[in-house]
């Protein structure tokens, strides 16, 4: 069943918003767990039909027993969750009955937040999704482990406790920098962007990490997707010189890459080499296919996205700890749907 706008519209339940009514239930159940000396905790969420706080009743929290989660499923992931600019052009107002879309920016998410927080004072979290869709084409969507790292950053300034990230487990491609940033910045909040990411390269790529680092940079900036306020759905914002520029380079990378594998064959973690080298394919074949599709070649487009479709399954036993071919092939698809639409928006 959808898990939006499925409320009963009967005069008795249209006396209370879903969230009063969901509110009258956790407090009835954290009543009965103290009743019964139960130490079990439970938690209740922001999410869905329950993105806007009760504005009737309030979440008792005395007991000890209730922990608030904060689920910004539509949320943006340009840009962070604290970020103000990114913001929908109209202001907030509770939907009809039944009639809640949830918003695709942050600055609207936060304000769900404090409105909540204001009903509740208890122990928290944030339940968030940075690696599911975008992982697939993050090389477009820019560097998820910026805006991760930002967002973990943030937490205790938004009166969170803590994260809790649904995603597929798969998610080391072409690096596993990103799952790094998560995982120290929850240890540790104050160790910068740049020292994680060195020390993962370095023990990745030995004294090549410097080239590597260089590289991805330039592949994750060649949109600058965090300077988008527009959210319009475009997938990337460079003209046509620069798709050609980055496909150059990163033809031009491949033989240096190729070397590091070799090199470290032998030396430690040489299927991190292998892996970068996979991408460095995924990428080409992307970007070729932008080219084409600037051409007005849709058809020479649509094969080389369906090439990178192959590049994956093909491999599929190679890359299977770390790329999730489920979720890349979903979204390419998406891509193939786009340009055989005449869709695949380029600014």
């Amino acid at each position: 069943m959808n898990s939006l706008n499925n409320h009963c519209e009967c005069p008795d339940c249209r006396k209370l918003s879903p969230s009063d009514w969901y509110a009258k239930l956790v407090n009835s159940i954290s009543d009965r767990l103290t009743d019964n000396k139960v130490n079990t905790r439970l938690v209740f969420l922001c999410y869905a039909n329950t993105l806007w706080a009760p504005n009737r009743e309030k979440i008792e929290s005395e007991h000890g027993s209730v922990v608030f989660m904060f689920a910004p499923i539509t949320r943006c992931y340009l840009h962070p969750l604290t970020e103000t600019r990114c913001s929908g052009l109209e202001s907030l107002k509770p939907p009809p009955r039944n009639g809640m879309a949830p918003p695709r920016t942050n600055y609207e998410f936060i304000q769900f937040l404090r409105w909540w927080q204001r009903a509740v004072q208890s122990d928290s979290f944030l339940f968030d999704y940075h690696f599911w869709d975008i992982f697939g084409l993050d090389f477009l969507g820019g560097d998820i482990g910026e805006i991760l790292w930002n967002d973990v950053r943030d937490l205790k300034g938004l009166g969170l406790n803590g994260v809790l990230s649904c995603q597929t487990l798969r998610a080391f491609y072409p690096t596993g920098v990103s799952m790094a940033i998560l995982a120290e910045m929850l240890w540790d909040r104050g160790v910068s962007l740049e020292d994680i990411r060195g020390h993962y390269l370095r023990a990745a790529f030995g004294n090549d990490s410097s080239y590597v680092s260089d590289y991805l940079r330039k592949i994750y900036s060649f949109g600058n997707p965090k300077m988008d306020y527009e959210h319009d759905g475009a997938i990337i914002t460079p003209q046509r010189e620069k798709v050609e520029e980055l496909l150059e380079f990163v033809k031009a990378s491949r033989h240096r890459i190729e070397e590091i594998a070799c090199a470290r064959r032998g030396k430690g973690p040489s299927g991190s080499a292998y892996i970068l080298l996979h991408h460095n394919a995924y990428v080409t074949l992307i970007l070729e296919a932008i080219v084409h599709y600037l051409q007005g070649e849709r058809q020479e487009a649509l094969k080389s996205i369906n090439e990178a479709m192959n590049h994956f399954l093909s491999t599929e036993e190679e890359t299977l700890k770390v790329a999730d071919v489920y979720l890349i092939s979903n979204a390419l698809d998406r891509i193939s749907a786009k340009i055989q639409s005449g869709n695949l928006r380029v600014r």
